[in-house]
C-alpha cells in the first residue's frame, strides 16, 4: 500500500487479493482526516467501512463462496440495516 500524509489527513492506496472463501481482487483505499476514516475495497463484491462519529458498513455486488452464489446491496449504520441480499446454491434459494 502506498501512503500519503499531510497534517491530519492521510491516504493509502493499493491492491488486495483474498485467498479464502470468496476469491476476488481489486483496489483498496484508506483515507481520512483525524478520527474520520473510510476504507473501501472495489472488487466484484465491493466492501466499504467508514467512521464519522459512528461506524457504517456496506457491501454491494455479487460473488460465490463455498458453492453459494449471492448478490448483495446492504448498508448498516446507526439507523439500522438498509437494502437486501439473496443467495442461491445447493439447498438454498
Amino acid at each position: 500500500m502506498a501512503w500519503a500524509l499531510a497534517g491530519s489527513r492521510y491516504r493509502g492506496e493499493g491492491w488486495f487479493r483474498s485467498l479464502r472463501l470468496l476469491e476476488q481482487e481489486g483496489p483498496v483505499r484508506l483515507e481520512g482526516e483525524g478520527t474520520r476514516v473510510a476504507l473501501s475495497w472495489e472488487a466484484p463484491l465491493a466492501l466499504r467501512a467508514w467512521y464519522e462519529g459512528a461506524w457504517h458498513l456496506a457491501a454491494k455486488g455479487e460473488g460465490e463462496a463455498e458453492g453459494v452464489a449471492f448478490r448483495v446491496d446492504l448498508t448498516w449504520g446507526p439507523e439500522g440495516y438498509r437494502g437486501g441480499f439473496g443467495g442461491r446454491g445447493t439447498g438454498l434459494s
